[in-house]
């Protein structure tokens, strides 16, 4: 990213936390946080005891309803901004600062990793690598992204946030080629009205960030559950 693009994305991530927003979500799937993050943890489902990865996990809020609706989940944030690293730390959020497509996470490690409006910050592969790489047999990958309305749309690359919104085929190529295979995806309605009243307020980020408004691209929300290995699918009929 380049420097124009940092400065635009922490003066974003400024004002969100200074609305009240504290998820740096461009969409919801439902008007408040916490029922945004409701829906998207009962989409995954994590078990009791599950370490969680959230790579390129803004201000870590996101983990943090998860352990307030489970308390004995372990949450573990990786983020290369040194802001959101700091504010992380002190409200005692366990953080990495690292890039997510290379970490120092150990192999094997993890039940679940997500990637909540990240991903298109740097190539499949390595997104997808890293992610199987620290993920236990039969863990689970979330994603929530972007995706053209359009299926036979290529990609869309918002230069000035270097992030590139890819149609789903892209993901689940990548993902089958690092060893995952697909469970579900889906298409849930969105609500983008906080990232409109935000950057309305925003005297740096108006410009570029009301450009790429997502309630005027031509975009839904995709949700992915990948798990690393081949699914069960065997047949329930016989005893």
């Amino acid at each position: 990213m380049n420097t124009e693009g940092a400065i635009l994305l922490d003066s974003v991530f400024d004002h969100f936390m200074k609305n009240g927003a504290n998820i740096f979500n461009a969409t919801r799937l439902a008007e408040t946080e916490e029922e945004h993050c409701r829906f998207y943890y009962d989409f995954i489902q994590p078990a009791n005891g599950s370490l969680i990865i959230d790579m390129g996990c803004g201000s870590g809020e996101v983990g943090a309803w998860f352990q307030k609706f489970n308390p004995s989940l372990y949450v573990l944030n990786v983020v290369n901004d040194p802001m959101l690293i700091r504010y992380m730390k002190s409200v005692d959020r366990v953080c990495l600062e690292e890039s997510m497509d290379q970490t120092t996470i150990p192999d094997g490690i993890a039940d679940n990793v997500m990637f909540n409006e990240s991903i298109g910050y740097i190539p499949l592969e390595k997104a997808f690598g890293e992610a199987a790489r620290i993920l236990r047999p039969k863990g689970v990958l979330t994603i929530k992204d972007f995706s053209n309305v359009s299926p036979s749309k290529g990609l869309i690359h918002l230069e000035n946030w270097s992030y590139t919104i890819r149609q789903p085929s892209a993901f689940i190529q990548a993902a089958t080629d690092a060893g995952f295979s697909l469970k579900t995806v889906i298409h849930p309605p969105i609500y983008t009205k906080h990232w409109y009243d935000i950057m309305a307020k925003s005297e740096v980020a108006r410009e570029s960030a009301m450009r790429h408004d997502p309630s005027k691209l031509p975009l839904c929300t995709v949700l992915y559950y990948f798990v690393k290995g081949d699914l069960d699918g065997r047949s329930c009929d016989n005893s």
